[in-house]
């Protein structure tokens, strides 16, 4: 990575050019790749989304002394992090989509929160099985439009959900194994979705 920080940093006028960026944070120099990515993510004026594939468990004090939130990536809309990654979610205040790849997300919960107010779809917060994460999300992230969750669905949770007036969409995401479409706890969770959502119209 920190080679073709090196070549963008020479070659400044690609990164206009730059709309999406994947990349793997490993621990491999990362004390002088990450400094060198943060720079170039800011030489980019039309990047949209920033989707870190997988990051080192141990990184995240690494990523907080790259990343400076005074310094925003306010063109980048979708971001697709780890949970270990919220400090980059800091810079990026104009973001709508926020997918969690990896962890439960309440880090990012706290972010999005404070830093983060024009997010509406949220994917990959692993809230559902935690009541207390559930309000935390609720209340932290209000305009939610769109919503990811693993089915089934406590009657605790669905009324958590009843309270987001924003909320049109959710994506329920049924185990493989076990169960199935036709479980009772499956349909009681679709029959509860599709109530809170007909409410809107």
């Amino acid at each position: 990575m920190l080679r073709k920080c090196n070549g963008l940093l020479l070659n400044k006028d690609l990164a206009a050019w730059v709309s999406t960026v994947n990349v793997i944070f490993t621990r491999h120099k990362m004390e002088q790749s990450l400094p060198a990515f943060a720079r170039c993510l800011r030489l980019m004026p039309n990047l949209q989304t920033v989707h870190v594939l997988d990051a080192n468990p141990q990184m995240p004090k690494v990523i907080k002394s790259a990343f400076d939130s005074t310094v925003p990536l306010s063109s980048v809309r979708t971001v697709v992090i780890p949970g270990t990654c919220h400090e980059l979610l800091k810079c990026c205040p104009g973001a709508e989509t926020v997918w969690c790849n990896q962890g439960t997300g309440q880090k990012l919960v706290t972010v999005i929160s404070l830093y983060c107010k024009q997010v509406t779809e949220v994917r990959g917060f692993r809230c559902e099985e935690n009541a207390n994460a559930m309000k935390r999300l609720v209340n932290g992230i209000p305009n939610i439009e769109v919503l990811e969750l693993n089915a089934p669905l406590s009657e605790e949770v669905l009324g958590l959900l009843s309270t987001l007036k924003h909320l049109s969409w959710v994506d329920i995401i049924v185990p493989r194994e076990g169960a199935e479409l036709e479980d009772v706890a499956i349909q009681r969770t679709i029959e509860g979705l599709r109530s809170i959502l007909n409410k809107g119209y």
